[in-house]
């Protein structure tokens, strides 16, 4: 079991690491895309800047599906009639509670894997958004 969990925790690690960089890359490409779109309708920019923060997370998240699926595949947990990166996409999306279960003892790894998906980013984008609210509500409350 502190095996099983060991290597969860470090695949979760790496897949942390892709996250990281990768919101580095949404706020460095939004910044460009910001200073590209300054002339457009403000409709057409946010739609401009939200295209590159879901292609970006979308990337991201499918690197994170593909670091445990190959993971799987070199600790050598197979699972019957279910292809590892499947396998890897269910428990990433469904927090581990799919229909399919990893053969060799390795049913504690779904957890692990479940608990690196998407639900950081929307966080930190729910939390940036209730952010830039006060700060809207505050400005408007000046003038």
């Amino acid at each position: 079991m502190l095996n099983q969990l060991l290597c969860g925790a470090l695949i979760s690690l790496a897949n942390f690491g892709i996250h990281a960089v990768m919101t580095g890359l949404i706020i460095v490409v939004t910044r460009h895309v910001a200073g590209k779109t300054d002339d457009l309708h403000v409709f057409m920019r946010v739609t401009a800047l939200l295209t590159v923060t879901v292609i970006a997370l979308t990337v991201a998240h499918v690197s994170e599906i593909s670091v445990w699926a190959l993971f799987m595949m070199l600790a050598g947990i197979t699972i019957p009639n279910v292809e590892t990166f499947e396998f890897a996409f269910e428990n990433y999306v469904a927090l581990g509670y799919g229909d399919v279960v990893a053969s060799g003892g390795w049913r504690r790894r779904a957890t692990c894997s479940s608990s690196a998906a998407p639900r950081w980013s929307w966080a930190r984008s729910g939390a940036r958004c209730a952010r830039r609210s006060r700060r809207t509500r505050l400005l408007s409350s000046k003038f």
